[in-house]
């Protein structure tokens, strides 16, 4: 048997957010898959999990030091610089 649907302020514990911002991802067509039922919203617990592992970064702790210097000699690291230094129109 399936586990028990979580209701909306259970799912939001669960994503550590607010009630009203599941709401805003509904509208948004963002956010875990829901289920309506008449005018209740209901989540599976399997799609909340779904969602969170959807979002989850690559680990990038595993990168090797030629990874490391190739990053921080990219192109963005130059215009951050550049916007540093205040080199723009004006100066």
């Amino acid at each position: 048997m399936d586990p028990p649907l979580l209701s909306e302020r259970q799912a939001a514990a669960r994503l550590n957010a607010r009630p009203d911002t599941l709401r805003r991802w509904r509208t948004q067509g963002r956010g875990p898959a829901h289920i309506r039922l008449g005018r209740l919203v209901r989540y599976r617990p399997t799609d909340v999990e779904t969602f969170i592992e959807s979002r989850r970064c690559p680990d990038r702790s595993d990168r090797s030091p030629v990874d490391l210097e190739t990053e921080s000699t990219a192109p963005e690291g130059a215009m951050r610089a550049r916007s540093r230094t205040g080199s723009g129109a004006g100066t």
